[in-house]
């Protein structure tokens, strides 16, 4: 069993430090807490760590209950993670190399990972890491989170993503121009046609929401099997924190209510 269907919309991860998330971490402990953020632009990294050392994390947070669980743009290898002060191991796993039992890794070899389980109620979860993919490497991890699934589209998707360098020009005295590049933005057009209730519920959901939520465009597929070129937006890692703007649009093919319509809804990304 791997993980099914098309794009997928998540709820903010319930572990963020904004909303009292917290992260303690056996070396490089003052950095651990950048996992909590969705910032894709700092890290934690440990210290003095390697293939011999188990790096420990615990997050800590108000009680949620999640399902799904994301650790975006890392270099381990071999890990465990758990829930609970006793550790408990999280039941009928899908990770997106197939199901497992627990979430346990010990030849892991994406920069990503993502777990489907059975849903629980918690206040804790705690990695145990071991190996990195590269040997003796210092282990690192961006983006920690802990969500439940809102939908995974699964009609016809035509989606439009734009990547903003937020560039400044400057023209010098010659006419040639200086140009400098800031931390880059996400936001998309999404466009359904021919699609079902389950779609249509998915973009009301997003377009009602008082928070951001998460989009995952890859939807958990990788590869040569699923795409022809590894391409920004699309990878394993591309998890961005998001918010509707502007008006949903429903079009209804020649004034006819018979058949589906096609229904459109923007979106970027947020802090």
């Amino acid at each position: 069993m791997t993980i099914s269907g098309g794009i997928k919309v998540l709820e903010k991860s319930s572990s963020l430090f904004k909303d009292g998330g917290n992260a303690t971490a056996s070396s490089a402990d003052g950095s651990i807490d950048n996992i909590l953020s969705m910032n894709r632009f700092t890290r934690w990294d440990s210290v003095g760590s390697d293939d011999t050392t188990a790096e420990t994390i615990a997050i800590t947070f108000a009680s949620a209950t999640i399902s799904r669980i994301f650790i975006v743009d890392h270099n381990l290898k071999d890990f465990a993670i758990t829930y609970g002060a006793g550790a408990s191991s999280f039941a009928n796993v899908v990770g997106v190399d197939g199901s497992k039992s627990g979430i346990v890794e010990t030849v892991f070899a994406e920069n990503t990972s993502y777990y489907e389980f059975d849903s629980v109620t918690t206040t804790q979860i705690n990695i145990t890491a071991t190996k990195t993919q590269s040997v003796d490497a210092q282990k690192y991890i961006t983006i920690f989170v802990t969500t439940d699934e809102i939908g995974t589209f699964e009609g016809f998707v035509d989606v439009k993503p734009a990547t903003d360098a937020n560039e400044k020009r400057s023209q010098v005295l010659t006419g040639k121009y200086i140009t400098q590049k800031n931390f880059e933005t996400f936001q998309a057009q999404l466009k359904l046609q021919h699609t079902e209730q389950g779609d249509i519920n998915i973009i009301e959901s997003m377009y009602e929401s008082q928070d951001p939520f998460l989009i995952w465009l890859c939807g958990g597929k990788y590869g040569t099997d699923n795409f022809s070129v590894d391409f920004k937006n699309w990878r394993l890692k591309d998890l961005y924190q998001v918010q509707t703007y502007n008006d949903i649009k429903t079009t209804w093919r020649n004034n006819s209510y018979i058949g589906s319509p096609i229904t459109s809804i923007k979106f970027a990304e947020e802090v």
